[in-house]
Order: structure tokens, then C-alpha cells, then sequence
């Protein structure tokens, strides 16, 4: 699960950094993806389209990891309680799993997308700085949005 997740990322990162500069700055959007793909390879160079991968890829091997287990236990700690396995069980284990799921991703998923929307020139603010400044409810920014 860990390896598929990583192996995800490694195709998808360059598309994920567009899509976070595209959201994160609307001028650059109008002008279309591929002229704002080309425009901040030839600015930042193609090392741009990694920009964030060791957070993406944290956050893509915490997601597929983080997704089976809880949802196999809940499924198993629920059945008793509903008496069958029908479609309501099936429904309730995917929800707590999804609350797991987003709450052990939401940090690296913000850190990433910090990453990926500053431009290359823009210095790295660390983990710790960001927790000092922020308040740790800063790594759950979105976290009702992702569930």
C-alpha cells in the first residue's frame, strides 16, 4: 500500500504542483494550464514539478495505509451492533474510516500544499516555525473540506 501510494506521486506530482499554483494564484489560470506550466518551468526550472514530493508522497502512502486498517476494524466492531452486513455497515465503517484517514493526513496535506503553492525563490518556513506561529490547528486547515 505504502509503495502503490509513493509510485501515485511520482506520476501525479507535477499535475498536483499546477493545480495548487493555478488555485493559488487565479491571474495565472486565465492564461491557461499549459501556458502556466510552461511559464513556471521556464521561471523555476523543471525541478519545480517535484516541488513538495517528499510531502506528497508522505501524505499519499499515510492516505493508502491509513485507509484499509480502520475501515477493516470498524467493520468488525460494527457488525455485532447492526446484526448483518448490508449496506449500512459497509457505509458506517467507511465514515469512520474516512475520519481517521483525514485526520492522520491533514498535516502532511498541508504542508504540502504550502509547499507546492510558494514559488521557487519564496524560503521554506520549517514544521516547527510553522507550529510556533500558527497554533497546531493550523495543520488541520481544510479538514472538514477533505472529509
Amino acid at each position: 500500500a505504502l509503495v502503490s501510494g509513493v509510485f501515485a506521486t511520482v506520476l501525479g506530482n507535477p499535475f498536483e504542483v499546477l493545480k495548487v499554483r493555478l488555485q493559488a494564484r487565479p491571474k495565472e489560470a486565465e492564461a491557461g494550464e499549459l501556458r502556466a506550466l510552461s511559464a513556471m518551468v521556464r521561471e523555476e526550472g523543471p525541478q519545480a514539478l517535484g516541488r513538495g514530493f517528499q510531502w506528497a508522497a508522505a501524505r499519499s502512502a499515510l492516505l493508502t495505509a491509513s485507509q484499509v486498517v480502520p475501515y477493516a476494524h470498524a467493520k468488525k466492531t460494527l457488525q455485532p451492533l447492526l446484526g448483518h452486513e448490508g449496506i449500512s455497515l459497509h457505509l458506517l465503517a467507511s465514515l469512520v474510516a474516512g475520519v481517521v484517514t483525514c485526520t492522520v493526513t491533514a498535516p502532511v496535506d498541508v504542508m504540502k500544499t504550502r509547499v507546492m503553492s510558494a514559488a521557487s525563490s519564496q524560503k521554506s518556513v520549517g514544521v516547527g516555525t510553522l507550529l510556533r506561529q500558527e497554533g497546531f490547528m493550523f495543520f488541520f486547515k481544510g479538514w472538514l473540506a477533505n472529509y
